[in-house]
């Protein structure tokens, strides 16, 4: 489990959290949402590692509000957004982060569904064989607080 960091130190602010846990304790414990300043690039991540592991590739673009996409830009270098973009298209749209792919895959965050049914983005696990999404976009948690 990665604990996202400021400054070298856990980050402990009203809404603190650790990658799949938040704290406090929501009012449905079954479902856990990121809430910290970088709750849309977690989310970002979440989709993107959801993605690979149900279809065993990255997505080629995640489709996502005009608001989020920039509130991902204003907490990322400009370096950190090239290297970003040169892996995943973010598409303005009218969902909250849906990744797609070339070949009619597609898995949406908000709504828990894929285009092989339902999933649940909070509970992918470590993978053997690929990097965890923020490593593979180059957008690390304790690097760009």
């Amino acid at each position: 489990m990665r604990v996202l960091t400021v400054g070298g130190q856990p980050f402990d602010g009203v809404r603190s959290m650790v990658l799949g846990q938040a704290a406090p304790a929501p009012r449905n414990p079954d479902v856990l949402v990121p809430n910290g300043i970088d709750k849309n690039l977690v989310r970002l991540t979440l989709v993107v590692d959801a993605f690979r592991q149900q279809f065993g590739r990255w997505p080629r673009r995640v489709v996502l509000h005009a608001a989020l996409r920039d509130d991902i830009r204003r907490l990322l270098s400009d370096q950190q957004m090239t290297v970003l973009e040169s892996r995943l298209e973010l598409v303005v749209g009218d969902a909250a982060f849906r990744a797609e792919d070339d070949h009619g895959h597609w898995l949406h965050y908000g709504e828990g569904t894929s285009s092989a049914g339902r999933v649940d983005p909070h509970s992918v696990g470590p993978s053997a064989t690929h990097p965890p999404a923020d490593v593979w976009l180059g957008v690390r948690s304790e690097d760009h607080l």
